[in-house]
């Protein structure tokens, strides 16, 4: 094997760490990108209940539109995790596993959010300063 192809080698069975850890660093980045995609979305789709500046909106617009990568990229990298082949999972051990997990978040975060997006729906106001 050519020197060049040791490398990718080491590198395609993970026996390189600051390969690993610069995938680490970019899972990181497109995390906090697809947070912010998601918030971008807030501010758009409910653009009355904010009072933004037209250039406000051209900001939040134009990020929104370049945050865009970060959702294949998190996916891509993800599935690469998940497909190494230090991973001997069988495919049924995995599906209960990983299914397990998703249904767990839906239950704690989808439930609830789903409550209350029915409740904002209605224009009725959720605030603790209306408590007091």
């Amino acid at each position: 094997m050519e020197k060049n192809d040791e490398k990718l080698f080491d590198v395609y069975h993970g026996k390189n760490n600051n390969w690993q850890s610069c995938i680490s660093y970019l899972r990181i980045f497109a995390t906090i990108c697809v947070i912010y995609l998601h918030t971008c979305s807030t501010l758009s789709e409910n653009q009355e209940l904010f009072d933004l500046s037209k250039m406000q909106k051209i900001f939040f617009n134009a990020s929104y539109q370049m945050m865009y990568w970060a959702v294949p990229v998190f996916f891509m990298i993800t599935g690469m995790l998940f497909l190494r082949k230090e991973m001997h999972v069988k495919s049924s051990e995995w599906l209960f596993k990983y299914s397990r997990r998703i249904l767990l978040a839906l239950v704690v975060f989808g439930i609830p959010y789903a409550a209350l997006k029915l409740v904002m729906a209605d224009g009725l106001s959720i605030s603790l300063l209306d408590k007091i």
